[in-house]
């Protein structure tokens, strides 16, 4: 059967092989082609957005005829990961590295347990099981990162007015949560308040790890109006 192999450089490779062949056998089948001599271990396959097992056939991993893996070589490259107090942390990683992997390497040098942390990128969530690659994470990238997301933080809310109010909330809490505490606080209803932090408006659903939001850190408050 044919499958199509794509490299990190755009290159596609076609190719003809056995559904018993193994991932090192097309490793092996993709460097003849490319003309180059380099360890099957250097290669990674990724196909449905996993790493394919050396040992397992392509078969058994869900590959049939005619459908696209992908190829990509070790490399390292460079990330930054921000701290909500704006602390640059530079970590050597690789593209098939999983968020997982980083939030160990952030153990490492932090000493902050993984599930203690909240990392995004431009602006999204990042999940554990997925690849850096996946995400479109390259060299020099930059990451942001909450530690301690279930510690109590100060947020300080600006009104409208010039009025600063403080709210007590966690990292991992969303939008909702902060216009229920200023509900509590100033008496105006979340359908009515308008939320930004850095000129972006906050959307319901987020958490405020999503956008940066760490200790003493400040939002604006406005009013929404009906409809608007």
């Amino acid at each position: 059967m044919k499958i199509f192999i794509t490299t990190q450089g755009g290159q596609r490779i076609d190719l003809d092989v056995e559904p018993n062949f193994k991932t090192e056998d097309v490793k092996a089948k993709c460097a003849e082609v490319l003309r180059v001599s380099i360890p099957p271990d250097r290669w990674h396959l990724i196909f449905a957005g996993k790493e394919m097992k050396n040992g397992k056939t392509i078969f058994e991993q869900g590959v049939r005829k005619d459908m696209f893996l992908q190829l990509h070589q070790d490399e390292i490259m460079q990330i930054d990961v921000k701290t909500s107090n704006d602390k640059t942390i530079k970590l050597e990683v690789k593209p098939t590295d999983t968020i997982a992997d980083v939030k160990v390497k952030l153990q490492e040098r932090e000493g902050i347990a993984p599930e203690k942390q909240r990392l995004t990128f431009g602006g999204q969530q990042l999940k554990e099981s997925v690849m850096l690659l996946d995400y479109g994470i390259g060299n020099n990238s930059t990451l942001h990162v909450i530690f301690n997301v279930d510690t109590i933080m100060n947020v300080f809310v600006k009104t409208f007015e010039g009025k600063t109010i403080t709210l007590h909330m966690k990292p991992n809490d969303k939008v909702e949560d902060v216009k229920k505490q200023i509900q509590n606080k100033l008496g105006i209803v979340p359908a009515l308040q308008k939320l930004t932090f850095g000129a972006k408006e906050l959307e319901d659903g987020k958490e405020l790890s999503e956008y940066n939001i760490g200790d003493n850190c400040t939002l604006n408050l406005v009013w929404q109006l009906p409809g608007g």
